[in-house]
């Protein structure tokens, strides 16, 4: 079955694990930030960062710019 597909069983369920790790994290980012902006409406993006940067270590996410 594995060659029908053109990889191996580990490197789908790596790119499963991949997927969900990284829709966890982006969800708990967006939120971080929809709350921030609730209390803080007019705040440039480098200031935002700054303030989220100890959340975003609490949850374990790394800070790195894409």
């Amino acid at each position: 079955m594995c060659g029908v597909f053109g990889r191996s069983k580990q490197a789908y369920y790596k790119q499963l694990h991949h997927k969900a790790d990284t829709t966890v994290k982006e969800e708990t980012i967006v939120g971080l930030i929809k709350k921030k902006r609730e209390i803080w409406k007019r705040g440039s993006g480098r200031n935002l960062h700054q303030c989220l940067l100890p959340e975003l270590k609490q949850h374990n996410i790394k800070n790195r710019e894409r």
